[in-house]
């Protein structure tokens, strides 16, 4: 990880990164780390019963809030649209295939 988030997720479309070299480093090195291909982040968010008693013990705390704002909420409700259609996509393969058999004789 290079600098982190540099922006606010959903909001900002870039960000600044300060980059500090304290070694000697290949142009080549350079490039790749600053115009290369962001490696993909998955959550690794789990709600245990603990964190939800923690939650609970603090008058304040929203269990729900934190969970709507978490990364792994984010990361399931941009990519419901693409597991949408590639549901739908096996839904006409299993229908096709079910018209199959229903026309094959047996």
């Amino acid at each position: 990880q290079m600098s982190g988030r540099a922006g606010r997720r959903g909001i900002d479309s870039t960000g600044i990164v300060i980059f500090r070299m304290e070694r000697k480093a290949q142009p080549e090195q350079i490039k790749a780390m600053v115009i290369g291909a962001a490696d993909n982040l998955t959550s690794s968010f789990h709600l245990s019963y603990n964190m939800v008693l923690n939650c609970l013990r603090l008058e304040t705390a929203d269990v729900e809030f934190l969970i709507g704002k978490s990364f792994h909420t984010y990361q399931a409700e941009r990519s419901a649209p693409e597991l949408d259609k590639r549901r739908e996509a096996l839904e006409a393969q299993v229908a096709q295939a079910a018209a199959g058999l229903e026309h094959a004789d047996l």
